[in-house]
């Protein structure tokens, strides 16, 4: 905390207002701190998680290079598939924990209390209050607790709408996805304004989407109700930490047991049945690879192919498990063997402008299942979580879509 006395604190707090609160600066101020936040994400997560991409590549070369298994066989099929998939969305925890160590020190500092009262007036007019704005900013971390975080919104019409908004807002899963496209398809120098874009893409269609809520199904007043805003501090480096290992813990577990599972199931789903013939021909040939084929004349349209449509079915029970599933796959048309990084491979198969449709088609897609049960416990209702999901899922894919054929036409 400031080493100084209660009135101290409060003649500094009411200075640092008059530029933070202010009428014309202060939306501009909140926009340019968002974007330098995302700067440092990217520059100084970028080259951890290059160095973590490539020491799990490095892990699943040594292992079948002197691993006690076959060339070709189910066993070093799994094992590499698990090193592709856990370690494909490992490697992004750096960029993870330092948005979770930002988002913790916004949060106790006392800025993002001033967020909400910065745009209240903002929200007042898509029929929100200021008070929505802490839920939809623990969004960013994770959409679960936000979902719960909403219980404070008095107005039952109100809850509802921010629940529904939410998905739009990316939590943490989907960052793994943004990183490996953007990382793989833009200029080091555009990745921050990048990434930054998607954010806030995602953050525009959702204040359209309440907008048409709140003036249709959800018509009613908003409860007006925004937090009182608490005296600048400087917290404690201990609490930051503690507050983002609690979040990035989270993270860590979901990579430890679903994606660690998923990642198996998926392994053995891309490994049989055996088909003679050459890396690619294999990979078609496993189930895993018909039902991508299955579907593959869908997601063409969209500048994919049977890879991307088996890494977009899978993010659909979770967000991460597109880069696990895209990690698996690209590995297995390598004969089992990790070889050059993930980002490199994508970059040589697909176009930019189906770069720029994969990442909408993330961004716009249906929340994981963990914040579909999140939804329909919070609202009571089967009927707003699978609206949410299904809206969602055919949303996602007609953007995406869009976005490419224009993107082709436009050069």
């Amino acid at each position: 905390m400031f080493s100084l006395g209660a009135g101290s604190r409060r003649e500094v707090t009411e200075r640092i207002d008059r530029w933070v609160l202010h009428r014309r600066f202060g939306v501009p101020l909140f926009i340019l701190c968002m974007y330098f936040f995302l700067q440092v994400v990217f520059a100084v997560g970028g080259p951890a998680a290059l160095a973590l991409e490539h020491f799990f590549s490095h892990i699943g070369r040594w292992v079948a290079a002197n691993g006690p298994f076959a060339e070709g066989s189910l066993g070093l099929t799994l094992v590499t598939s698990v090193i592709a998939g856990v370690g494909g969305v490992l490697a992004y925890t750096p960029n993870l924990f330092l948005l979770f160590f930002g988002m913790a020190f916004l949060e106790q500092s006392g800025y993002l209390a001033r967020g909400a009262a910065l745009l209240d007036r903002h929200m007042t007019r898509i029929g929100l209050s200021g008070g929505c704005f802490v839920p939809l900013a623990l969004g960013f971390g994770c959409s679960v607790p936000a979902v719960m975080a909403t219980r404070s919104i008095a107005s039952r019409r109100e809850r509802i709408a921010a629940i529904m908004m939410l998905p739009f807002l990316s939590c943490s899963g989907r960052l793994p996805v943004y990183l490996l496209l953007v990382s793989a398809f833009f200029a080091p120098a555009w990745r921050p304004a990048a990434l930054f874009g998607v954010y806030l893409v995602g953050a525009l269609a959702a204040v359209i989407f309440v907008l048409i809520l709140r003036k249709t199904l959800l018509k009613g007043d908003n409860c007006g109700c925004l937090p009182a805003l608490p005296e600048y501090v400087m917290p404690p480096v201990k609490e930051i930490l503690a507050s983002s290992w609690d979040r990035g813990r989270h993270f860590l577990e979901k990579a430890g047991t679903t994606i660690l599972i998923a990642s198996i199931l998926l392994g053995l789903l891309a490994a049989w049945p055996r088909v003679d013939g050459t890396p690619d021909e294999q990979a078609r040939g496993t189930l895993l690879g018909r039902i991508g084929t299955a579907v593959e004349p869908a997601f063409e349209l969209m500048g994919g192919d049977w890879r991307i449509a088996d890494a977009a079915l899978a993010s659909l029970a979770a967000k991460e498990m597109f880069v696990s599933q895209a990690a698996i796959l690209f590995s297995q048309e390598d004969s089992g063997v990790i070889g050059s990084g993930l980002s490199e491979k994508l970059r040589e198969t697909y176009p930019p402008a189906a770069a720029l449709a994969f990442l909408i088609f993330i961004l716009f897609s249906a929340p994981c299942v963990a914040t579909f049960a999140a939804v329909k416990a919070e609202t009571g209702s089967w009927k707003w979580a699978t609206a949410q999901y299904v809206g969602m899922t055919l949303l996602a894919y007609f953007a995406a879509v869009t976005v490419f054929q224009l993107a082709r036409l436009f050069g």
